[in-house]
């Protein structure tokens, strides 16, 4: 699995394209890349999401596309090659949290 920050351009203009959230105002996007048994590939987006609740209440780009990745029962047996991420802060790398880094380890298990 590989991760990026900020390339290539799908992540910056699915983001561009998403309203900014109502507490933090900082968008966030993910696209996880996925390969299937033919060797095809592509891909879910997710943005981030906030509710009206501060403590836990907001959900991470990357947990957003991967639970659309696993909820999809046709995507059941991909195998995800690749994390790319943007965010409004242009330039500089963003890294997963503690929860997401959690989510995706156990979720990415082989």
């Amino acid at each position: 699995l590989s991760v990026t920050f900020g390339i290539p351009e799908v992540p910056s203009e699915f983001r561009l394209k998403a309203a900014p959230p109502p507490h933090s105002r900082f968008r966030v996007s993910a696209v996880v890349v996925y390969e299937d048994a033919e060797r095809n590939e592509g891909f879910v987006t997710g943005v981030n999401v906030e509710g009206s609740a501060f403590l836990g209440g907001a959900l991470c780009a990357e947990r957003v596309a991967l639970a659309k990745l696993l909820s999809d029962p046709a995507l059941a047996s991909v195998r995800v090659t690749a994390l790319h991420l943007s965010s409004d802060n242009e330039g500089t790398a963003i890294h997963p949290g503690a929860r997401c880094r959690e989510f995706m380890s156990a979720c990415l298990s082989p």
